[in-house]
């Protein structure tokens, strides 16, 4: 299973720290060094877990290392005799967590390799852009044919549009339209091709994948917060910042106070009149960039 890293972790680092403790483990599974199996078990544990510190959460240490077997050894040691067998059997399982994840980071890196941008979409982008998914140039927004881009859908925003398909009528036909997409996206390695399954003339490809959520793992409350922390969990293993396309302002000012580059868009209403609510999905669109850490830009 894929770990999840703290902001500004380097995904090389964590994959030479998982390594390197995967490593140590398996050497002391093996007899190496001296002293009782339990005394040195406790001091790969600490070492490990302050190699882990500054790359993941504490919940992650807990699940990796600290566990809960781990910690009834710690509350007997010196006062039971025979636990090699306990040791043994809780260090076979610390190697498979350990080997598992740094397999995930490792394929995690050699699949994003070849991306030059990272770009996250909410469910706002779906509905309110002026074209749907296949037929956006995500190229031509970014005004940069060059780019390898990959675009990255939390399951929060899969769920919203799988809600609204059968929700009000304006929004219907377009959720209908970016699901029906998405499953066949999920289907095929994901490459994003145009209605009439030309390739755009770009020298380079878009792709699309859903971010699933971790095994137990516990939504929060706010549709938007869950959105923008799954883009924030992600982004540690780009090895780039992610930008998040939306047209909603709510979602603009989480994302950026988490730390992300946002791209919000806005429909342009034209010189007449402000448009009423139900037309706000109708006029071209344009987008204002919100750097993390650099301002904004349009």
């Amino acid at each position: 299973m894929l770990p999840q890293l703290l902001p500004g972790a380097d995904r090389r680092t964590a994959l030479s720290i998982f390594t390197s403790i995967h490593t140590s483990a398996v050497n002391l599974r093996g007899g190496g060094g001296h002293g009782n199996l339990l005394g040195r078990y406790l001091d790969w544990s600490d070492d490990s877990a302050a190699q882990l510190r500054g790359q993941v959460p504490r919940g992650e240490i807990d699940r990796l290392i600290f566990t809960d077997r781990h910690r009834l050894l710690w509350a007997t040691r010196g006062a039971v005799s025979g636990l090699d067998g306990a040791v043994a059997f809780e260090l076979d399982e610390r190697i498979a967590a350990l080997e598992s994840a740094k397999k995930a980071i490792n394929d995690r890196i050699q699949s994003w390799q070849r991306v030059d941008r990272f770009l996250a979409l909410d469910t706002t982008f779906f509905l309110q852009h002026d074209k749907p998914l296949r037929e956006t140039n995500f190229h031509d927004l970014l005004d940069d044919n060059r780019e390898n881009i990959q675009i990255l859908v939390p399951l929060a925003v899969v769920d919203e549009l799988d809600r609204l398909k059968e929700g009000a009528e304006r929004y219907r036909a377009r959720a209908r339209y970016s699901i029906a997409v998405l499953d066949d996206l999920l289907q095929n390695p994901g490459l994003l091709l145009p209605e009439d399954g030309i390739p755009a003339k770009s020298s380079r490809e878009t792709r699309v994948e859903v971010i699933m959520d971790r095994p137990g793992h516990v939504r929060l409350a706010d549709a938007d917060d869950e959105i923008v922390d799954r883009i924030a969990t992600i982004e540690p293993f780009t090895g780039k910042s992610i930008t998040l396309f939306t047209f909603d302002t709510g979602m603009a000012l989480r994302a950026r106070a988490a730390g992300l580059t946002v791209a919000k868009f806005k429909k342009d209403p034209g010189p007449e009149q402000r448009p009423r609510r139900e037309d706000q999905f109708h006029g071209p669109s344009t987008f204002t960039i919100w750097r993390s850490r650099s301002g904004w830009e349009t």
